[in-house]
């Protein structure tokens, strides 16, 4: 088979073949090209680089880039309708490619994880001191978070060629444990149902690597903040279509223990397709990597001397991700839950969970767009901060309302758990997605924003375990009913994050200050 770099060579080429050896050198180091070469010859070049040509000297402490681009036309097999994704030239194709199979993919993923929370898992036993569905949430979360420990060193320092098998590996174990947790029987023994627990962390950790492997296909790329706003999008309207799917397959005799293998045995078959779409994306190119930095695999060594150069303003944006995800978390498990004690135990219908995800997922995807359109990434940087205060004041603000006038009515309850949910994703869905990705762009620094955000991830579900544990073990607060401690959880978490925001938000103007006046400031890792 013969390899691709034998389509580069053309009877067109030879005329410029000493110029083109300057012109890629130039490419890499980003200086100017001689005076002695004119403007035209210069376009000239820079028109015989085919597309999606890749250096292999761009990056040369990094192999990624070099063992994407070997790809044969009769590799692409069923994408072959499809070859022009892989061509530079077509941006939009490969922007609008990348956002559907982010979409799809991360749907297909809480396929997996969230159709068994529309159930009530009614019990006259109590596990561990609590009713039995909060400790399936407690243990799933607590999974979860170590799961989410063990990715974040490894995601970092993962290739292209490891991300399509980890994910399929990850997935099937996923779904084996959910045939585990259905495969119990149900006889009101409490080993049934501590066996069921043991089952149900078995499906966390391997979820805990979907996000940031998905986020590793879409940064460092112009068109960035509108896939990761699909990706986003994905998120809150995956979670409200999962509750739908599961409520549905209960309403027509799927027993609550079945769903979640059923949903998810489903989820697995178009999930494989969804991956190879994204594993056939072309790498970012070589003006995208000038313009957004060069988004390389990190050592465990370097990924510390990042974070230990810009821990001031880590912090408090960490600080922030523990309130955003634990309330997030607490209304996405309990929302049935506090239907329920809102409406004297009537079950919430099953279109409402996607409907108010729905909305939800339309507000945050036009923001995270907008982002899309600021050019300059410090100011793009700002803007989010910015969604994610703003995010915080009306959720803050709802919670004074929640009393007196939006718990009165079903239509008044609606609104309220759709525009927490805003609030809420305002925050959380920039700083898992674009937060970070626009910051190390704007620091001007070669490095990849999805360990940062896997640990973010691993502080935010600290956290939202956290807030379980108190809910559950705290005299002060055990008695309260779901939607009281939800209530007064948001006014708190809301100002923190306001203020710790902020406090990030002045921090990193003064680092992008302090290298804009002196370049050579700017660390290597």
């Amino acid at each position: 088979m013969a390899g691709i770099s034998s389509f580069f060579k053309t009877e067109r080429d030879e005329p410029f073949a000493a110029e083109r050896a300057e012109f890629e050198r130039d490419e890499c180091t980003g200086t100017k090209h001689k005076k002695s070469a004119a403007p035209h010859q210069q376009d000239d070049l820079r028109a015989l680089l085919p597309d999606g040509f890749i250096n292999p000297n761009v990056s040369r402490h990094d192999k990624e880039y070099a063992e994407v681009e070997e790809m044969e036309e009769d590799e692409i097999g069923w994408l072959e309708p499809f070859s022009c994704l892989r061509g530079e030239g077509n941006q939009f194709c490969t922007i609008a490619t990348a956002a559907g199979g982010a979409f799809v993919c991360y749907c297909l993923v809480y396929m997996m994880r969230s159709p068994w929370r529309a159930a009530t898992y009614s019990r006259d036993h109590e596990l561990i001191g609590v009713e039995f569905k909060d400790a399936l949430q407690i243990s799933w979360t607590v999974a979860y978070f170590i799961g989410k420990s063990i990715s974040a060193p490894i995601l970092g320092g993962l290739g292209r060629k490891g991300r399509l098998p980890l994910l399929l590996f990850c997935a099937g174990l996923c779904v084996a444990a959910w045939g585990g947790f259905a495969a119990i029987p149900r006889e009101g023994k409490k080993w049934e149902d501590w066996t069921r627990v043991g089952m149900i962390m078995l499906t966390a950790p391997p979820l805990a690597f979907f996000w940031c492997t998905l986020f590793r296909y879409l940064e460092g790329r112009d068109g960035t903040d509108l896939t990761a706003a699909c990706l986003a999008g994905a998120l809150i309207f995956g979670s409200g279509l999962a509750k739908t799917v599961g409520s549905a397959l209960q309403d027509n005799g799927v027993s609550e223990e079945t769903v979640p293998v059923v949903a998810g045995g489903g989820a697995l078959v178009l999930l494989v397709f969804g991956l190879m779409w994204m594993e056939k994306l072309p790498p970012p190119t070589i003006e995208e990597r000038q313009r957004q930095g060069d988004r390389v695999k990190m050592s465990f060594s370097a990924q510390k001397l990042f974070i230990a150069e810009y821990w001031m303003g880590f912090i408090p944006v960490g600080i922030s991700a523990i309130a955003l995800t634990a309330l997030r978390d607490f209304r996405d498990v309990f929302a049935a839950d506090m239907w329920q004690e809102l409406n004297d135990g009537d079950n919430m219908p099953s279109w409402l969970f996607t409907l108010t995800e729905v909305i939800v997922g339309a507000v945050v995807l036009l923001a995270l767009a907008a982002v899309g359109c600021v050019k300059n990434n410090q100011t793009a940087f700002k803007l989010i901060i910015g969604y994610c205060i703003f995010g915080a004041l009306l959720l803050f603000t709802l919670q004074f309302l929640a009393d007196d006038w939006l718990f009165k009515t079903q239509t008044g309850q609606a609104v309220w758990l759709t525009a927490s949910g805003v609030g809420i994703f305002l925050g959380y869905i920039p700083i898992s997605a674009v937060l970070y990705n626009r910051l190390i762009a704007a620091l001007g620094v070669r490095a990849t924003s999805v360990f940062v955000i896997s640990i973010t991830d691993v502080l935010g579900y600290a956290g939202s375990v956290g807030l379980l544990l108190f809910r559950n073990y705290d005299d002060r607060v055990k008695n309260m009913t779901k939607h009281e401690f939800f209530r007064d959880s948001a006014r708190i978490g809301a100002g923190v994050v306001v203020v710790s925001l902020g406090v990030a938000c002045l921090y990193f103007s003064r680092v992008f200050s302090r290298y804009h006046r002196d370049p050579s400031l700017r660390p290597e890792f």
